[in-house]
């Protein structure tokens, strides 16, 4: 679906170079785990340490809170146990935005190894590395990405797109025919060998 939105995007006549780097079909699976992690920092960065407040009363998880879900509801109850380490059954819930980002960033991204344990469906379709895991919820959920770069662009969260953010010398293997250049500004530029 990534690849299909970026083939539409392109048709559409004149685009900026940096609407084309906020396209999800571009980034890989490290690139798409790290977009998640940086939202999750951003939102627990309005949080004290001393006093952690809830994420949907901090100012970015309000924002979040405000925008619709990605739908990865079915992701959620195959990835959550019903019930925690009391029996308690546990609440799974995809209102707005703040919860799925949450769901992406506790459960597949940062606490991943504990979740493959509990995952409740079979276990060789999910993999153990973060491209396989990126690939199973895309494939459950093809448009969640898209999503996801949609209103956090929106929002203006960030001066740049995640690609440029973590370009890297992994980007580069997947990039063969561009260089990546430091500026004196400390940030990265792709460009062109021609």
């Amino acid at each position: 679906m990534e690849l299909r939105e970026l083939a539409r995007f392109l048709m559409q006549g004149t685009v900026s170079y940096d609407d084309l780097l906020w396209q999800p079909g571009l980034w890989n699976a490290n690139t798409k785990m790290e977009f998640i992690r940086e939202i999750h920092f951003m939102v627990d960065m309005d949080r004290d340490a001393n006093n952690k407040l809830p994420y949907a009363q901090t100012k970015k998880g309000c924002q979040l809170a405000k925008k619709k879900s990605l739908g990865l509801f079915d992701l959620m109850q195959e990835f959550t146990k019903p019930k925690d380490e009391n029996n308690i059954p546990r609440e799974r819930k995809e209102d707005h935005l703040l919860d799925s980002v949450l769901f992406l960033r506790n459960k597949i991204v940062a606490h991943y190894d504990d979740e493959y344990k509990a995952f409740s469906g079979q276990k060789e379709k999910i993999g153990t590395t973060k491209a396989q895991i990126e690939r199973y919820v895309q494939h459950s959920k093809g448009d969640y990405m898209i999503k996801l770069a949609r209103a956090i662009k929106e929002l203006g969260w960030f001066d740049s797109s995640p690609l440029l953010r973590g370009i890297s010398l992994e980007n580069l293997v997947e990039f063969p025919n561009y260089y990546c250049l430091m500026c004196s500004d400390l940030t990265y530029n792709i460009v062109s060998p021609t």
